[in-house]
């Protein structure tokens, strides 16, 4: 009897060892599920104008395909933590019961399936309000991940085959005869016990050729994906795939031999991260100082002394939304006056300046490029800031900015990262309303400011914040003589000119979504900058973020 006490109390430290054990060498499948159900609450919650326009799906065609990819997220997760299963006690002496590893393996099945099913809900809901629709977007997902899991079983069959293939076999034994042949002397007792004589007598652990096909799979799909115009989920889940692929197999492999992968890792992202070109950068250039006919305020007190009427606009901050809710309250305010006073009063023209943050900043740069047009029709604005610019966005993550960061000592272009391919595409929505007159990717602050000395156009503000002293900077289009507020602004600090839209991004740069960035001169030119000028002449080192962090109201722009 006491011996069996003895043994039960022994079991229970044994148990719990064993079961942190597990959570380690699983890491990587835990965080990969991790990112699938945590990503939905998050867009649903606390992060909603940041994310949940991802989710916001256009047709059910396009919920087809984020389904599948879904399918390949989970499939990914699935099958790495089977073989880490399965095979763990072969590898690291960790003993689990053949029960215990189908249980755990219906563990891992239910909550993937549960993390696909909030993803289904939160993308049914933010698509349309609308209960057929919603139940067209929730079926296509559903199809999509059933698709992908007959491509799993594809995958399986296939390497099934692939086992019992002697061409296989041999193709393998010949990579890892060349292999061992090229090893350095200090890595040959790592692979020293890997059977090259006799591939026939071979015997493949199961799991481990359908994890090779399925992460084939998912490379060839990643790299048609990301050259196409696709749903940003798309992207980031089959992101995920590759990412929980290739990092289980790397750790599983290296913790034999009690190799810290993720530390390593962390290490050398920190240090590449010192590299100059790992950096993010605007483009600006430079222009000779001048001393500005107006400022702001002047413009406004001249259009008084004309009897025109004025009124200055604060456009909030909130992301896509705050853009479009700008764009269509100026609209509708605009329609609805000169409609009631028969048509004498004209509201835009008597806009003279828009203070904008984040959002609210690309709504008004949508909403005074109008004004370039004769006969401008400010609805064209309003579709063109409700265009969600988020898919071509996390393509320049996954293609210009993964690569920057794992080695950016390849980069050509310090310029050509997902902030850019941002502004790129608010050109493109703006310009495919307005052809052939719309200039927006032509426009620049200089441009702009010399259009609202002649009221021909709002004086544009674009509030933004240096990260790290975390001043307001005003990026306006009539330079400010005597900031109240702030203390900073742009053309004084710089000297510089600099496009319109990227001006627009960076009162709109919110970390992760759209990478903080410095200038970089295009053409460095010190006799043009004065002597008290700071960078970029002699190089600058500020960086610029989401104008929201210092006053997301836009407000303080409009009393300075």
């Amino acid at each position: 009897m006491m011996e069996r006490i003895k043994n039960a109390l022994a079991e229970g430290p044994r148990a719990a060892a064993s079961t942190i054990h597990y959570l380690y060498l699983a890491r990587i499948p835990f965080l990969g599920w991790l990112t699938l159900f945590v990503l939905p609450l998050f867009a649903r919650w606390v992060g909603r104008p940041l994310v949940l326009g991802a989710y916001d799906l256009a047709s059910g065609g396009e919920a087809f395909f984020v389904g599948i990819a879904y399918g390949l997220a989970g499939g990914s997760i699935y099958f790495t933590a089977h073989v880490i299963t399965n095979l763990c006690s072969k590898r690291f002496r960790l003993v689990i019961d053949p029960i215990v590893q189908s249980r755990i393996d219906k563990v891992w099945a239910g909550a993937i399936i549960v993390a696909f099913f909030v993803n289904i809900l939160v993308a049914a809901a933010a698509s349309k309000p609308i209960y057929s629709y919603s139940g067209q977007i929730a079926g296509a997902m559903v199809l999509g991940m059933l698709i992908a899991f007959a491509g799993a079983l594809v995958a399986r069959e296939i390497s099934f085959r692939l086992a019992k293939n002697p061409t296989y076999r041999g193709l393998v034994w010949l990579g890892i005869k060349i292999g061992l042949r090229k090893q350095k002397g200090y890595l040959r007792p790592v692979s020293a016990d890997v059977e090259t004589d006799n591939p026939a007598k071979w015997e493949y652990e199961d799991g481990q050729i359908r994890a090779v096909c399925y992460t084939f799979i998912v490379i060839v799909a990643y790299c048609v994906i990301t050259g196409k115009q696709v749903a940003p989920l798309v992207a980031l889940m089959l992101l995920v795939s590759l990412w929980v692929l290739v990092l289980v197999g790397v750790t599983f492999f290296w913790d034999r031999y009690r190799l810290p992968v993720l530390l390593i890792l962390v290490v050398y992202f920190w240090l590449a991260g010192f590299s100059l070109k790992a950096d993010h950068y605007y483009r600006v250039w430079t222009r000779l100082r001048f001393d500005p006919e107006l400022t702001p305020g002047e413009i406004v007190g001249r259009a008084a002394k004309e009897h025109r009427p004025v009124v200055v606009v604060a456009a909030a901050g909130g992301g896509i939304q705050s853009a479009a809710w700008t764009t269509s309250v100026l609209d509708q305010l605009g329609r609805r006056l000169k409609a009631d006073s028969g048509g004498a009063y004209d509201l835009p023209r008597s806009i003279r300046l828009i203070s904008g943050v984040s959002g609210g900043s690309v709504g008004g740069m949508f909403y005074a490029e109008n004004f370039n047009e004769a006969q401008p029709d400010f609805s064209h604005s309003f579709q063109a800031a409700c265009s969600s610019a988020l898919g071509p966005t996390i393509r320049g993550l996954l293609r210009q900015d993964l690569w920057r960061a794992l080695m950016p000592f390849l980069v050509t272009d310090i310029c050509n990262d997902r902030g850019r391919v941002l502004e790129r595409q608010w050109c493109k929505s703006f310009d495919n309303k307005f052809k052939p007159t719309a200039k927006l990717a032509e426009a620049t602050l200089s441009a702009w400011g010399a259009d609202a000395l002649l009221l021909k156009r709002p004086a544009l503000i674009f509030n933004s914040t240096i990260v790290e002293t975390g001043q307001r900077l005003a990026i306006s289009t009539v330079p400010i003589t005597h900031g109240l507020i702030g203390e900073t602004e742009f053309t004084q600090r710089y000297c510089a000119e600099i496009s319109i839209s990227t001006a627009a991004r960076l009162s709109a740069t919110f970390p992760f979504v759209t990478p903080t960035g410095r200038p970089t001169m295009l053409n460095m030119n010190p006799s043009a900058c004065s002597t008290e000028s700071p960078p970029p002449c002699g190089g600058g080192d500020q960086h610029l973020v989401d104008g929201g962090y210092y006053e997301n109201s836009g407000l303080v722009g409009a009393i300075e």
